[in-house]
């Protein structure tokens, strides 16, 4: 009987771990990358054109499932060295940070900056459009498969 009792409550014990692999994992969700940065360059100033007049910001959903965000007419400083684009991902705000690497002359022009979104989600996003680390513009969009929108920016 002490036998019984004994192998009972080891088999108990047994039963009740569970072995690592058994254990769920946690996963990380996936990082939204920022893929295909690329900028105009400086744009002629002397040119009236209605493109470089206004300030706006192109989404379009991409086959691939990808979203490609072209920034109209961002004014930075006319020797930037390189235009960048930042992203962080908290909750359902996507923060895009773009700056210069570089940026010491005394002047300033417009430049149209463009790169895709990979990973994103059809889902609603508050997009908060950073320059250089500074709160510059935000606004909501759901995202769809036939998305394709332009906003102005006043």
């Amino acid at each position: 009987m002490k036998h019984f009792i004994l192998i009972s409550i080891l088999l108990f014990f047994l039963a009740s771990c569970k072995k690592e692999s058994e254990i769920p994992t946690v996963i990380s969700p996936q990082k939204i990358e920022i893929k295909d940065v690329s900028s105009s360059g400086c744009k002629d100033v002397t040119q009236k054109s209605a493109l470089w007049e206004q300030e706006s910001i192109r989404l379009q959903m991409l086959s691939s499932g990808a979203l490609k965000v072209t920034h109209y007419n961002t004014v930075f400083n006319c020797c930037p060295g390189e235009l960048k684009v930042e992203n962080q991902l908290v909750g359902d705000t996507l923060k895009l940070n773009e700056y210069v690497t570089e940026g010491l002359c005394d002047c300033i022009c417009p430049y149209d900056i463009e790169f895709t979104l990979n990973r994103v989600g059809y889902q609603n996003y508050v997009f908060q459009i950073l320059k250089e680390d500074l709160e510059y513009y935000q606004f909501n969009m759901t995202l769809s498969a036939d998305l394709d929108t332009t906003l102005l920016i006043y």
